[in-house]
């Protein structure tokens, strides 16, 4: 049986566990889906083992003004590329969401590279893993945020380079 995007909505708006803010058929392949934070593993663990998006393609983060958002791109390799991107948004001050690694293994890297280039926590992230930046990268440094600076000149410069700058 084909499972379409149509079905989808449906059954999310219908039956599901968690409550929605926004749900939107872009197209016959794509689905976006806003929900509160509380609700984040509810919903992606719902969405994948209820409604069988069982691929996680990425994670994306994203700064908005006063928000953090992260946005979790998830497909039905069954499907002809079904895609349900689930957006949840929070305030930049109470940045802390529970990892999604234990549904999605490969979640790890993705939620690695949020955490350090947007400053989001990840709650129960395993493993102290520097990834994406280099391990001189100076701490409270986060690039993707739309209101970084760097601290004492260059973004690529490392903190060996600014301590030896007179």
């Amino acid at each position: 049986m084909t499972i379409t995007a149509d079905i989808i909505c449906k059954k999310l708006t219908d039956y599901s566990p968690f409550p929605i803010l926004l749900i939107n058929k872009a197209n016959d392949r794509r689905i976006f889906m806003e929900i509160p934070m509380e609700y984040s593993r509810v919903a992606i663990r719902h969405c994948k083992f209820e409604l069988g998006f069982d691929h996680l393609s990425t994670i994306t983060g994203l700064h908005e003004g006063e928000q953090l958002m992260m946005l979790y791109h998830l497909s039905r390799l069954d499907q002809n590329g079904l895609m349900l991107n689930i957006r949840i948004r929070f305030d930049q001050n109470n940045h802390s969401i529970p990892t999604v690694s234990d549904i999605f293994p490969a979640a790890v890297y993705y939620e690695q590279e949020i955490l350090e280039l947007l400053g989001i926590n990840i709650d129960g992230l395993p493993g102290t893993l520097k990834y994406p930046l280099p391990d001189s990268w100076p701490k409270g440094e986060y690039p993707l945020r739309k209101d970084w600076k760097p601290k004492g000149g260059s973004p690529t410069e490392t903190v060996q380079d600014q301590e030896e700058t007179p």
